[in-house]
């Protein structure tokens, strides 16, 4: 068990966890987590619900699944894209499928991992960990600034942040939650200063690196971008963790093949099937590449739809009865239906 003081750390004990394979973990960590006196308020699919529990003030941690078709590695990025979720306490499982992946989760955030299959014997002395590290230090800090943010006063939550800087390690964790409020405030110079000094302290943080070429992207320098996420390859390797940018700034460059490449490349790993089948679809289509096109959605009766709904967009004739929305929906899962077939 956790120690008295560190209980006393977490005054709301409730969980939410990420899982698109498995519903059945989230009842398994009920069960474990329970003994801590802890609740799983919420087992999700979707990485934006989490981030709202967060942002509620109705989690005060996050625990994600890892499979092949929804990746610990991309969840991790997506949360890194939130102020709040990338400094939040995070447990990641790694299953066999992506322990090539296990050195860019570690430095995605902050996060605990555990490696996969899920037991007691291995989760328990994971979790008991994340709270100790969590409850003191720094990392007790930054809990109290998420404390502050998510209850309404930003400026607390911000000022003990930005005091926090000041120490090197801690700057690494907090660094891309201080840019992107400069970044929203319109404080670009600054958003680029911040990650750019982290970097300083830990260049090859797989977290800062992309937050950075998140940055760049944002501000319409993609090539700059482009050149950060080669150098995350070249460390890395071809972690899934970096198809999201990768291929956002192969689109903003206008290096259509170049994108159409990542996508086929997570495709074949078979991560995020019926989305980024959809992606690459598209692409095709925008590119007047009907043969690709036809040949990925499998389906000439849906590419009719297609079609219809462009020509709608582009102001040709009104396609009846044609629902854009549906449409893009039924592209990325006809194709994956094709695929399974």
């Amino acid at each position: 068990m956790v120690s008295r003081n560190e209980k006393d750390t977490w005054p709301v004990k409730a969980a939410v966890v990420i899982t698109h394979a498995n519903q059945n973990v989230g009842m398994v960590l009920k069960e474990l987590l329970r003994n801590f006196h802890w609740t799983v308020v919420q087992t999700t699919s979707s990485v934006d619900l989490a981030i709202e529990f967060v942002h509620q003030a109705n989690a005060t941690m996050i625990i994600v699944d890892d499979s092949n078709d929804c990746p610990a590695p991309c969840i991790l990025r997506h949360l890194l894209w939130d102020p709040i979720t990338a400094i939040t306490p995070t447990l990641s499982f790694v299953s066999n499928t992506n322990r090539a992946d296990h050195a860019a989760i570690a430095n995605l955030g902050r996060p605990l991992i555990v490696e996969k299959p899920l037991t007691p014997n291995r989760f328990i002395p994971g979790f008991r960990t994340l709270i100790k590290v969590w409850s003191a230090g720094y990392y007790l800090a930054v809990r109290q600034a998420i404390t502050s943010i998510v209850s309404g006063d930003e400026e607390l939550g911000m000022r003990i942040l930005t005091k926090l800087a000041a120490n090197a390690k801690a700057r690494v964790l907090i660094a891309p939650t201080i840019s992107h409020y400069c970044r929203k405030s319109g404080n670009i110079k600054t958003a680029e200063k911040v990650l750019l000094l982290a970097l300083k302290t830990m260049p090859r943080n797989l977290g800062l690196i992309l937050s950075l070429a998140d940055l760049y992207m944002h501000t319409a320098m993609p090539h700059m971008a482009a050149r950060l996420i080669a150098g995350a390859t070249a460390t890395y390797g071809n972690s899934v963790s970096l198809f999201a940018d990768g291929m956002q700034a192969q689109l903003m460059m206008q290096n259509f093949d170049g994108a159409a490449k990542l996508l086929q490349d997570i495709l074949e790993k078979n991560h995020f099937p019926t989305e980024y089948h959809s992606y690459l679809s598209r692409l095709y289509f925008t590119e007047g590449r009907m043969a690709e096109f036809n040949k990925t959605i499998a389906s000439s009766q849906k590419a009719e739809k297609f079609m219809a709904v462009w020509n709608t967009s582009t102001g040709g004739p009104k396609a009846n009865n044609v629902d854009g929305d549906d449409v893009i929906d039924e592209v990325g899962s006809g194709t994956h239906e094709a695929k399974a077939s």
